[in-house]
């Protein structure tokens, strides 16, 4: 059973990692609620004597303090920024959840998450979910997103049986794994229908409601790989990017166009997550850049959600440089980025080559084999070939049957 409170503890799931180090430089030498007292202490303690027996000593900590204090007054005015400088509170029994792809993954824990708040929750995914609904106050609706007439038709059921929603949580997301010239069309439509054109339609249904009533919240889940593009995912990659520009123009909009300041808008950036996604990708770094489990995603986006407060969450968080200054760091340094990101897919790329060999290999034993019942039956049948044609069939479907399993389309997120 997915856990309902947000786990707590000095270290997280994915172990001893560069978050954990930045969480304790930032809770110490650049915490002014420890550092000013202990600069105070040490300049009127008997007369100063500490300030001038350590004047080298007592430099680095005023370094530390003024350091902590600048990341203070940034987070301050970023956040009122972002926040349009108005605040905004969650009535938990009246709102009303609206979550994509929460059948599974990162969206399976977010449920169970927000149902812990007593409010209502609508999930919208292809499949049924994976897991007991936590009360009855979630719903599952069936809906495919590749079909904009089928969200239209869910978005009205929504609004007829539950009323207006009030949290749009934009979860869903598939990958194709493959590389640019490989990708067939109707691969290539698909995942841009779900990763990026059904945010447009389902925020084209209910943020209206929202600008109305100036309250509400969108959530974006797009990835690292919305900044940094790695070969073999091109096409997921480009979603993302669109992803976090949906997320920078809905929040534009509503503050300018709509004047609707109180409305919330989340974008969250994991990196690597363990979900179905990216099963076999290659991660050389557990330690700057750790594979981060579903429930750390889900915890992050649902805490986010609960502080009442518009931004982008990077996951991990020393990433959060990464989306501030990728292009703006020099080129050398963004090819060699580049350079290091097509190690990602060595795994997923090897299954793919040994599938198309194996699905070459059986098609044509399975020609071949054809070719010889349909001899066999000519003499006795009169060259109906039936049996032959079935045989081909049945082996290739075999075979296309393995293939989807292990690299079909692949839902979760980076």
């Amino acid at each position: 059973m997915p856990a309902t409170t947000v786990r707590k503890g000095w270290l997280p799931r994915e172990g001893f990692t560069a978050d954990v180090v930045q969480g304790i430089i930032q809770k110490t030498i650049l915490n002014p609620a420890l550092t000013l007292p202990l600069f105070l202490l040490a300049h009127y303690a008997r007369k100063g004597e500490f300030a001038v027996n350590h004047e080298l000593a007592v430099k680095r900590l005023k370094i530390c303090l003024y350091l902590g204090l600048a990341r203070w007054v940034n987070n301050y005015l970023s956040q009122g920024a972002l926040n349009n400088w108005q605040s905004d509170r969650l009535d938990w029994p009246k709102e009303l959840v609206v979550i994509t792809g929460g059948s599974d993954g990162i969206g399976k824990h977010l449920v169970n998450l927000l149902a812990s708040q007593n409010v209502k929750i609508i999930i919208l995914d292809i499949q049924p979910p994976t897991y007991e609904l936590p009360n009855d106050q979630v719903h599952y609706v069936h809906l495919d997103l590749t079909s904009p007439e089928a969200i239209h038709s869910a978005s009205d059921l929504i609004r007829t049986k539950h009323g207006n929603p009030t949290i749009l949580i934009l979860n869903a997301g598939i990958a194709n794994r493959r590389s640019l010239l490989s990708t067939p069309d109707g691969a290539l439509s698909a995942l841009f229908a779900i990763n990026t054109l059904s945010h447009f339609r389902l925020a084209r249904e209910f943020l209206p409601a929202m600008v109305a009533a100036n309250h509400g919240t969108v959530v974006t889940i797009a990835s690292l790989a919305g900044y940094v593009t790695v070969p073999g995912l091109v096409d997921y990659c480009s979603s993302k990017a669109s992803a976090v520009a949906f997320h920078e123009g809905v929040a534009a909009e509503l503050r300018y166009r709509y004047r609707a300041p109180k409305v919330r808008t989340v974008c969250v950036c994991p990196n690597f997550v363990a979900t179905k996604l990216s099963e076999g990708f290659l991660n050389k770094s557990w330690f700057l850049s750790p594979t981060l489990r579903v429930e750390t995603v889900a915890e992050a986006v649902f805490e986010k959600i609960v502080s009442g407060d518009s931004g982008t969450v990077v996951l991990p968080r020393t990433h959060g440089w990464l989306a501030m200054t990728m292009r703006a760091l020099p080129w050398w340094w963004q090819v060699g980025m580049g350079r290091e990101m097509r190690y990602i897919m060595e795994g997923p790329e090897r299954v793919q080559m040994e599938l198309d060999r194996e699905v070459k290999a059986r098609g044509e034993r399975a020609e071949d084999e054809g070719d010889g019942k349909r001899a066999d039956l000519a003499e006795d049948y009169d060259g109906s070939g039936v049996e032959g044609d079935v045989g081909e069939d049945e082996d290739v479907a075999e075979v296309d049957s393995r293939a989807g399993q292990l690299n079909g389309v692949k839902r979760g997120a980076w």
